[in-house]
């Protein structure tokens, strides 16, 4: 462990709650251990060395990958905290990268994060979105093949913060490739794209949930018309 995470690590274990890392272990499914560090506490410890890295924005993504490795999930919340301050600093040549963080450690709590700014680092770069688009013909469930579908979940929530920019052609689009997919995260992550964009565009949701109802599950119809 570099001088630096491991200073990290002495900041965050001095706030750790350790009676408090069971249950929140137990709702993340036990995909990773924790510290016991809820989110408030950790973001207010983790800021200031947050903002010290970003002084060098060479150094940010070698630290990601360490905090990545490291076991107690607090680490790689860090991370995308980090990584979501530095998102102004990556470009296309970023993506193989960020991919590999989406199939790294997978579970929806870190692949939203990472979604989120991969969509604000492709939102002006074309040839991004042709690579992404690829993701939403990913197939694959929790315990088979995830990284599949972690990045066909991704593909689809890209657009989540494009708001009047959304591109509803596309979103529509991969909605639907993947709408009969029987996987809670898939089904999830389509009613909250269309949701999310109802506040932006309710009648174009209304329109297309009522045309494709007979098709979509009843999550993602609840998700997407929850406030229409």
């Amino acid at each position: 462990m570099t001088p630096t995470v491991s200073s990290l690590r002495e900041s965050l274990e001095a706030v750790a709650d350790s009676s408090i890392a069971p249950e929140m272990e137990r709702y993340m499914r036990n995909r990773a251990p924790y510290l016991g560090i809820k989110t408030p506490v950790r973001r207010k410890t983790a800021g200031p060395w947050i903002k010290s890295i970003l002084a060098d924005p060479g150094a940010v993504r070698p630290l990601i990958d360490e905090l990545w490795d490291q076991p107690e999930r607090e680490f790689q919340y860090v991370g995308q905290d980090l990584l979501a301050k530095a998102e102004k600093h990556l470009d296309e040549s970023d993506l193989p990268w960020l991919v590999s963080l989406v199939n790294t450690k997978s579970w929806w709590d870190t692949v939203d994060a990472l979604a989120a700014i991969i969509g604000g680092v492709a939102l002006d770069r074309p040839p991004m979105w042709e690579t992404i688009d690829t993701w939403a013909n990913s197939t694959g469930k929790v315990g088979d093949d995830e990284p599949a579908m972690w990045l066909a979940r991704c593909a689809i929530l890209q657009q989540l913060r494009y708001k009047e920019r959304t591109e509803e052609a596309v979103l529509f689009d991969r909605c639907l490739r993947r709408v009969q997919d029987k996987e809670f995260f898939i089904r999830k992550a389509i009613g909250w794209s269309l949701r999310q964009y109802a506040r932006t565009s309710p009648e174009s949701v209304r329109v297309f949930v009522a045309a494709n109802r007979h098709e979509m599950s009843p999550l993602s119809i609840r998700e997407a018309t929850k406030h229409l």
